[in-house]
């Protein structure tokens, strides 16, 4: 979907529309901005398979984080001296996406500018558009067109391609929401959204480590048949390493377990306690 230009582009090669002043209960004052990225943080594509930059708003507002007033121009608007907040920020590892570099194309000068009833500036990115339906304003967001635009950002050398330790870290984090999806489903093996959303989110750190689609990390996991989560074998494991637990630090299972039912507990309070358990036995060896 094509970019809606509504608002004052912040480029005055740029020709912009008239808009019309919004309501301000759903346009409130919005200061002036930049796009950044911090090497940290990244997004997950599943259609192009691969991460994408996250970016962070660098938001510019006098007396924060060194921003200083200065006089105000021709058009009656203050000026920012904004160095201190950009040099703030690159301090963390940042790279702030200029509006004016060449390299950004047809995304150049990605800020766009209108006013609200109450003569404040509302400064808004190009991939934001709005209507107006019976005095409320109504917000969009182009996801295909930002999609785009962080994936010319590596293309461009902007933003430098995922570390290898960000991406592990990101992989590792995916892992733990799978074993947390993998434990709500045990406790519900007859949920059929649990098993899509578990599905998906193995297919997804498939797809992380192999850098495909996710999607196509679907049909590769389909195709190689993967066995499901077998519950009821990950129970019984459990309990046999619980019994041996018992064996193995027996005042311990006696404080921790004491007389309650194991054979009908669920796998996930089994493995809380043999988590207790073997945590206290180190606590102690330590």
């Amino acid at each position: 979907m094509a970019l809606k230009i509504q608002g004052t582009r912040l480029d005055p090669t740029t020709d912009s529309p008239d808009s019309k002043p919004l309501p301000r209960r759903g346009a409130p004052a919005r200061g002036a901005f930049k796009m950044g990225h911090l090497p940290f943080r990244w997004d997950w594509d599943d259609e192009l398979g691969r991460f994408l930059p996250q970016l962070s708003t660098l938001t510019f507002m006098p007396g924060v984080q060194g921003t200083r007033a200065m006089r105000k121009g021709a058009d009656g608007r203050e000026r920012l001296d904004t160095s201190a907040a950009v040099a703030h920020f690159k301090a963390k590892g940042g790279v702030v996406i200029e509006p004016d570099d060449h390299r950004l194309t047809d995304f150049r000068a990605y800020q766009q500018r209108v006013q609200n009833d109450a003569g404040a500036d509302v400064n808004f990115s190009i991939f934001e558009s709005f209507d107006v339906i019976g005095g409320e304003v109504w917000w969009d967001h182009n996801t295909d067109e930002f999609r785009r635009f962080r994936l010319l950002l590596l293309e461009s050398g902007m933003v430098a391609p995922i570390h290898s330790r960000v991406k592990k870290r990101l992989v590792e984090l995916q892992n733990a929401t799978i074993n947390d999806l993998r434990k709500r489903f045990g406790r519900n093996p007859a949920h059929d959204g649990l098993r899509t959303e578990l599905e998906v989110a193995e297919a997804r750190a498939l797809a992380m480590t192999e850098g495909i689609s996710t999607a196509d990390a679907i049909a590769q996991m389909r195709g190689a048949k993967v066995a499901p989560v077998d519950v009821d074998s990950d129970l019984e494991d459990a309990r046999a390493h619980l019994a041996k637990l018992q064996t193995d630090h027996p005042s311990l299972y006696s404080q921790i377990v004491g007389r309650k039912r194991v054979a009908s507990s669920s796998l996930e309070r089994v493995q809380g306690w043999i988590e207790t358990i073997e945590d206290s036995a180190s606590a102690a060896v330590e």
